[in-house]
């Protein structure tokens, strides 16, 4: 059972029992009731511990902020819990470094996870992998319908190691990274999983010609690295470049139902012109692309809706991905050249193939799912005790 079948299991088994709970004390309103206070002040803490906070109304989110400003905490009882924020990263598990060096911590994903000191404090003070929280739930829920996984920008490697997690063991994944500190990176995480039989690392750069180039690293991070001039106070080095189209045919037996990642930094229309005939194949991948106007140089910020209607003429169905709200579906079907670009930036386009995916990925999107295992496991036990123990008061 994968990550989100496993956290659905446990949800669906809480929100049953929270269900029944609610029901059983409305029953024994008498005897109940101290038991109940009780009962919510240890389920407040609990929730407090998976990062979850209670959903209020409208009208009552402003009387607490009302309160707030006048130093008054006004209490109320949750219609629901939802998330507050994520934790992708067991905290627990951290290793803080100084100076920064590759310091490896769990994830609730199943994987460790490599950073160096400086990204590590980046992700976790601006939650730089937890606000791709749609991105990581579609990836999670398309690994099952691939054989292979292209990551074009692997920076440090989340994707890799999730799909490396969380696909069969004869999935086979390349991840294109050509920023060297970033390499070292990613090639301790692939050494510390023991996924070296399914990751090979390729330390290059994707564009639309092979050969040599300019690459520019971007200060204070991981992140931001492009094959184009985007930070004025970049770093220049040369990168080998490849394209998507010689990858493929170099490895065409595998790359047969694919899955591709494109982040990197405003040089997408370059890695999608250099793989048309993949693209435009039987065997056209999936793709997951970032194609955020407000990251690219002003000369190439009209390339991402090129890109967008270059994918539909190739028969590709494209989505904007939404940004992530309980209870909310997170793609946008694309239906004409004159569309609302996507909020966080980002593309799903599945091929002729993949399409039967399409009402399985509109289904509401359920925050909640990216909580921990454990926490979960624990609230389920937590919630069964209870039951038990207010099934056994008597009647009023």
């Amino acid at each position: 059972m994968g990550f989100l079948e496993n956290n659905a299991a446990w949800l669906q088994q809480i929100d049953s029992d929270y269900a029944k709970l609610g029901a059983l004390a409305e029953q024994k309103p008498t005897q109940a009731a101290t038991w109940r206070v009780h009962f919510d002040c240890v389920w407040r803490e609990l929730c407090a511990q998976v990062n979850w906070a209670p959903a209020l109304s409208r009208k009552r989110q402003i009387v607490q902020r009302l309160g707030a400003w006048f130093g008054i905490r006004v209490w109320d009882a949750p219609r629901r819990i939802f998330p507050a924020h994520s934790p992708v990263f067991s905290v627990p598990g951290l290793a803080f470094t100084f100076p920064p060096a590759i310091a490896a911590y769990p994830t609730v994903f199943g994987f460790t996870f490599c950073s160096t000191g400086d990204d590590m404090w980046e992700a976790l003070a601006t939650g730089h992998y937890t606000t791709e929280l749609s991105e990581t739930w579609l990836t999670l829920k398309l690994v099952t319908a691939i054989t292979s996984f292209v990551d074009v920008g692997a920076n440090i490697g989340f994707y890799s190691l999730l799909v490396a997690q969380a696909s069969a063991a004869d999935t086979r994944i390349w991840a294109c990274e050509p920023a060297p500190k970033n390499l070292a990176t990613l090639r301790r995480a692939v050494e510390l999983n023991h996924f070296q039989d399914k990751i090979q690392i390729l330390p290059l750069a994707l564009s639309d010609q092979p050969g040599p180039s300019d690459f520019w690293l971007c200060p204070g991070g991981s992140g931001g690295h492009s094959l184009l001039p985007t930070e004025p106070n970049a770093h220049k080095i040369t990168v080998q470049v490849d394209t998507l189209d010689r990858l493929w045919r170099a490895h065409a037996p595998w790359l047969t139902r694919s899955f591709v990642k494109i982040d990197v930094e405003g040089a997408e229309p370059r890695v999608i012109a250099g793989g048309q005939a993949w693209l435009t194949s039987e065997s056209a991948p999936i793709l997951l692309l970032e194609a955020w106007h407000h990251s690219t140089p002003t000369a190439h910020s009209e390339d991402y809706r090129a890109v967008i209607r270059q994918l539909r003429a190739w028969g590709y169905h494209v989505f904007a991905i939404q940004s992530p709200q309980q209870d909310q579906v997170i793609l946008q079907r694309i239906t004409s050249d004159a569309f609302k670009p996507a909020p966080i930036g980002d593309y799903l386009a599945l091929p002729a193939w993949a399409w039967s995916r399409e009402p399985e990925l509109a289904q509401p999107f359920d925050l909640r799912l990216f909580s921990d295992p454990a926490q979960l496991a624990a609230l389920a036990q937590f919630l069964r005790a209870s039951l038990a123990q207010l099934e056994q008061l008597g009647d009023a």
